[in-house]
């Protein structure tokens, strides 16, 4: 459950049908492979799991950001992952990616965001920061499983 990262907090959700078999996308957002599209990816478990921590850099810059898998979504039509962003990550708040199932038959992969910065420094990039969630999001992540 996404909660509430403290105002002023911004919440978006994104979703795009994609053409990759139910399964087959699950278990790709289940490995990583959705944030592999935007970032180095290293964690502890080659598998999203409840607790794991994972890194994330962009490889071009010397940051690293970290978050912690809070919660796995494995139903019979719906498999994904909420994760939280960790102190030293540039926000504060959760962000669930879900592969959907419809009842006609299409996938979706849905993408949804509470958050705000997580400190004076990266609020002061506001839009910046804002522009960069989005990019990530629609170039990167939502492309990513097909």
């Amino acid at each position: 459950m996404l909660v509430d990262a403290g105002a002023p907090a911004t919440r978006f959700r994104r979703e795009v049908l994609i053409d990759t078999p139910f399964h087959a996308a699950g278990e790709r957002l289940m490995s990583w492979q959705v944030q592999r599209s935007a970032f180095r990816v290293r964690s502890s478990v080659p598998r999203v799991t409840p607790g794991a921590i994972v890194e994330m850099s962009p490889g071009v810059l010397p940051l690293r950001f970290y978050c912690r898998v809070t919660e796995v979504i494995d139903e019979p039509n719906r498999i994904g992952f909420v994760y939280a962003a960790l102190p030293g990550h540039p926000e504060r708040g959760e962000e669930r990616f879900v592969v959907e199932r419809r009842a006609g038959g299409e996938v979706a992969f849905v993408i949804e965001a509470i958050s705000r910065p997580s400190t004076r420094a990266w609020a002061s990039l506001g839009v910046l920061l804002r522009a960069g969630q989005e990019v990530i999001t629609r170039v990167c992540y939502l492309r990513a499983l097909g």
